[in-house]
């Protein structure tokens, strides 16, 4: 078993608290016993074994009164000393077990922050570097033409696109938790309007939208925001499912939870990937071999949450190239 340096250290803090706590205790239970054991001594003369020897009698009986009080002091000391040591290596145990509970969570978003960094570097890289590289080309070009200037204008400004929608995903997941213009929502009404909005970009990939809609009734938020969240479910499903595939969207009451279903038959996500899919600027592996897959990975991020900014849940099912279900429970 290999040991963390930092939960040992947090621990190593922990045991140290507990053993100064430990110690005032120990210190004031001894004082305050010592105390009670010598004022017993005095008001019960049976302990003194009445002895009273003419005028030594008081003498012998400050001798007995001291050499019980010293036994009892020695006794003490032993015992709590024992006790000590028993509870510092049970609490060193204890401490280490919640030090590691404690860092799990910041480690977490330690690993989170690295990806997310390292992500955010390489889909910045990439449009940057296009744009440099076709510069640096286009420059090295004689006699260039007025046609190839308008089109590396063109291509330029394709990548520029890219990265104002990669700065605009970034901006609305920091800002998704404040809902910004609040009223009642028909919930109903929202998801006919993602699958009319959705509708067009299925149809360039030939794909079908089918929806099973029953009346949700209205929720508390923004559907602006609502809209964007789910939309982006859809897209997704829309950008990883195969060319004459089908998605359905279906919306229905589960007691009283308002529940939503994006069910597509694409390439599926691999078990490895399924707990990072919600993840800013994750992708699978799969995905980012795929040429014809844009996004930046910021798609479920977005929807995650927006979603539970308007107190909601969001899962996922999936099967490798079986399709994949996203749930939506309000």
């Amino acid at each position: 078993m290999q040991i963390n340096k930092n939960a040992l250290k947090l621990s190593i803090l922990y045991l140290g608290i507990l053993a100064s706590i430990s110690f005032i205790f120990s210190l004031a239970f001894y004082n305050v016993s010592l105390r009670e054991v010598e004022r017993g001594l005095i008001r019960n003369p049976e302990r003194r074994q009445n002895i009273y020897i003419n005028n030594q009698a008081e003498l012998l009986d400050r001798q007995i009164r001291q050499e019980l009080v010293d036994e009892l002091r020695d006794r003490l000391i032993i015992r709590l000393v024992v006790v000590n040591i028993i509870l510092l290596s049970i609490g060193g145990v204890l401490s280490y077990v919640f030090a590691l509970q404690t860092l799990r969570p910041i480690e977490d978003s330690k690993r989170k922050l690295e990806r997310f960094t390292a992500d955010a570097a390489h889909d910045l890289r990439t449009p940057l570097s296009a744009i440099k590289i076709e510069n640096e080309v286009f420059l090295d070009t004689p006699n260039v033409k007025l046609a190839d200037a308008k089109e590396q204008i063109k291509s330029n400004l394709e990548e520029v696109n890219k990265l104002i929608n990669l700065a605009q995903s970034l901006l609305v997941l920091s800002s998704s938790k404040e809902i910004v213009q609040v009223s009642k929502v028909n919930l109903t009404e929202v998801l006919r309007s993602i699958v009319k909005t959705a509708n067009p970009i299925a149809k360039s990939k030939s794909i079908k939208i089918v929806q099973d809609i029953s009346e949700l009734g209205e929720i508390t938020g923004d559907r602006r925001l609502l809209e964007r969240g789910i939309l982006a479910i859809v897209d997704n499903s829309i950008k990883y499912s195969s060319k004459g595939s089908e998605i359905t969207v279906v919306g229905r009451m589960d007691n009283d939870k308002k529940v939503i279903e994006i069910t597509d038959r694409g390439i599926g996500i691999a078990p490895k990937d399924i707990e990072h899919i919600f993840d800013r600027l994750y992708r699978a592996d799969n995905s980012r071999k795929s040429e014809n897959v844009g996004g930046h990975g910021l798609g479920l991020s977005i929807a995650k949450e927006i979603i539970e900014s308007h107190l909601g849940e969001i899962s996922v099912a999936s099967k490798k190239n079986k399709g994949s279900t996203f749930k939506i429970v309000f």
